[in-house]
Order: structure tokens, then sequence, then C-alpha cells
């Protein structure tokens, strides 16, 4: 078993929706900006744009960070 470091969660077509980070990974390991995390899990390209979405939360122990994407000005979703 695996412990100390991302979950990726990818849906059927192997994107990615979700990474979840244990409370106890090591702070080296995880991203320290947006920027970076876009860029290490995603594969941004430069005509890549997020904007951070309102925060939901049903669980007062996880940071649940929603970002909107948009590709060359227009939004993906």
């Amino acid at each position: 078993m695996q412990e100390n470091v991302e979950r990726i969660k990818k849906d059927k077509k192997g994107s990615i929706y979700a990474v979840e980070f244990p409370p106890d990974i090591e702070k080296s390991k995880r991203p320290k900006t947006t920027d970076s995390f876009f860029n290490r899990y995603l594969k941004v390209s430069p005509n890549d744009h997020f904007e951070k979405a309102p925060r939901t939360s049903k669980d007062k122990n996880f940071v649940h960070e929603h970002y909107n994407q948009y590709y060359r000005g227009i939004n993906c979703f």
C-alpha cells in the first residue's frame, strides 16, 4: 500500500478530474503554486488559462479548489 503520495483520479477518457493530497504528504511533494500544479499534472499549453471558481466543500477537513479552464479564451466546460 502506497502512503504519502497524491491520488490522481481520471475519467473514462483518461482526463484528470481530481488530485488528492493526503494531509501527511511532504510539503516538498505538493505544488507551490496553481501554475506549477497545472503544468505538472495537466500539461497545459500557453493557450490555456484558468480562473478560480467559488470554493465549495462538504467536509471541513478538505480544501476543494475549483478552476474553470479556458482555451484561447473559450470556456472548456
